[in-house]
């Protein structure tokens, strides 16, 4: 648990001092995992007034439940919603206004999101169902997804489309080159 929550406050950036007193999506993170900890060794009803706390100071809801990997960085965070089964992998980036969650419809098998590593997932998006999104993804704001997403992709509109990102020049670090790489 330790080791994630230092990798939670690495993903931050900036000041870790500042992230400890500031940064909202930090603490709801902290907060999760100490719930889910707490979940996991069989504690009764702390892991959901846990909930419930960062739920009424920030709007952001993380089940205790849910599984998130380590690296994880929420940004903003306000009316994020991570369900009971959802699974996000190692180093994803959430914006606020997310929600991972069930699709509720008749006609399918409903279930949880689950996020690969290194996801990027941009502000409003919906991602709902039992859907796999894969390593590397990049999810456009307001895009609403329900279904599968491949590695190596972004997935953008209602319903999302999804394209493979195709770099047009190799990455570079950003100190080097003061600029991200071109993508089409």
């Amino acid at each position: 648990m330790l080791d994630s929550i230092k990798k939670d406050l690495k993903a931050c950036g900036g000041s870790p001092l500042l992230a400890i007193i500031s940064n909202r999506g930090f603490h709801s993170l902290l907060n999760y995992r100490v719930a889910n900890y707490l979940h996991k060794k069989k504690v009764p009803l702390i892991p959901l007034a846990l909930t419930r706390i960062i739920q009424i100071t920030y709007g952001i809801d993380i089940d205790y439940r849910a599984k998130i990997g380590s690296g994880c960085c929420i940004v903003h965070g306000v009316g994020t919603v991570v369900g009971c089964g959802a699974v996000i992998g190692e180093n994803a980036k959430i914006y606020h206004g997310v929600t991972l969650g069930i699709a509720d419809s008749p006609n399918r098998e409903d279930g949880f999101p689950t996020v690969g590593d290194n996801a990027l997932i941009g502000a409003g998006a919906k991602l709902l169902g039992k859907i796999n999104i894969g390593d590397q993804v990049r999810i456009g704001a307001n895009s609403v997804v329900i279904n599968d997403i491949p590695n190596n992709c972004s997935a953008f509109g209602i319903p999302a489309k999804y394209k493979e990102l195709k770099l047009i020049q190799p990455v570079q670090s950003c100190e080097e080159t003061n600029d991200l790489p071109e993508i089409v």
